[in-house]
């Protein structure tokens, strides 16, 4: 097998590396890179879209390339587009209809791939982010050279010396070819020699790519154990004692090996030291299914923020006479009211209760607390 000019075989991929969530502003941002050729990408959203914009039964998706040492161009608008229609079959973009979910890309350094670097970024960010996906798509490039070979993830001087390159994208779920950009001549048969090849090298991508969420699962969920001699004070001091490895994307945790490894989640029966958890981690990352295994393995009462708004429209409490009023006319609830009734149902019950403020504004965060 021949060796190419950095010293790869033909069949062999650059050194690949990536990173989470290293801008702060956004909603979730990812960095990726075949080596020299290195992607940046920001997620916002849902956020509010205009009105000429705005779609009634999906979130409108929209794409910005920035380039690394040029305007943008006809091929830049290119990129946009072919990630704005790749992505648009994999968000659940009909969870937000009437929002607007923001993709910026920014190459940082191009010598080869370059689009399949930007998908595999947009794919890691919007995973950051937390909106839900149908599938995680990863993507590789190859090129078919003068002399008739096949070389994967081709170099900028591979690609200007090759008659045809193809940028393949495939669902990590069923493997299935979701984009396909071409470009130069080629026969059908180089065609799906391509194909097949690229569908088998995408492989290691997708598995990458799950290896660094997996690992970064200890920076997305913990678990803080409060005990308090009155229970009404507040929660003043806490200290972290748990940090499941592997809960994201696995729904069947075994909570007995959580609470055998660590006593001190046994709740205590004295009315006077009240046992507390706050369990706190971005979208996804399996808060409630560890707040749903504790409730049921201690038998408490699981209170979300749809119970509450039951609560507060079932209530014939004058104070709520007006909250009511306001959202039967379409108005949002405060999160001081929700918090409120929260803090009424945590002091009277046995409950453990999980979710976000009930305004309905995904900004709007609060902690889970288990009583």
């Amino acid at each position: 097998m021949a060796t190419r000019g950095d010293g790869r075989d033909q069949q062999q991929l650059r050194v690949v590396g990536t990173a989470l969530g290293v801008l702060s502003s956004p909603d979730g941002s990812a960095k990726f890179a075949f080596e020299n050729s290195s992607v940046l990408c920001s997620v916002y959203g849902p956020v509010d879209v205009k009105l000429r914009h705005e779609l009634l039964d999906s979130a409108t998706i929209s794409v910005s390339w920035s380039p690394s040492s040029h305007f943008s161009g006809t091929k830049e608008r290119i990129y946009e587009k072919t990630i704005r229609e790749t992505f648009s079959a994999s968000i659940l973009s009909a969870l937000h209809p009437r929002t607007s979910i923001q993709i910026t890309i920014q190459v940082l350094s191009e010598d080869g791939s370059i689009l399949a670097t930007a998908i595999n970024a947009v794919s890691l960010a919007l995973i950051d982010a937390g909106l839900p996906l149908k599938s995680v798509l990863g993507s590789i490039m190859c090129a078919i050279t003068d002399d008739g070979d096949l070389i994967l993830d081709p170099l900028d001087s591979e690609i200007h010396n090759s008659k045809s390159t193809h940028t393949f994208a495939f669902d990590n779920i069923s493997g299935d070819l979701i984009m396909c950009e071409s470009d130069g001549l080629f026969t059908e048969d180089e065609y799906f020699l391509c194909l097949e090849a690229c569908k088998i090298a995408v492989h290691s991508i997708q598995v990458f790519m799950k290896a660094v969420f997996m690992r970064a699962q200890k920076d997305l969920l913990s678990i803080t154990w409060v005990q308090s001699h009155n229970v009404n004070a507040k929660m003043s001091s806490a200290r972290p004692i748990f940090t499941p490895p592997s809960t994201q994307l696995h729904p069947n945790v075994d909570i007995q090996q959580i609470i055998s490894s660590f006593p001190s989640l046994h709740p205590t029966t004295s009315p006077f030291h009240r046992t507390s958890y706050i369990i706190t981690g971005k979208p996804g990352c399996g808060k409630s299914t560890i707040a749903t295994k504790l409730a049921q393995q201690f038998g408490l009462e699981l209170i979300t923020p749809e119970t509450v708004l039951e609560k507060i429209l079932s209530s014939s409490d004058e104070s709520v006479a007006n909250v009511v009023k306001e959202l039967k006319s379409g108005k949002e609830i405060s999160s001081e009211v929700v918090l409120r009734k929260m803090e009424e149902t945590a002091v009277s019950e046995s409950c453990l209760f999980t979710g976000e403020s009930a305004t309905f504004n995904p900004r709007a965060k609060i902690n889970h607390y288990k009583y």
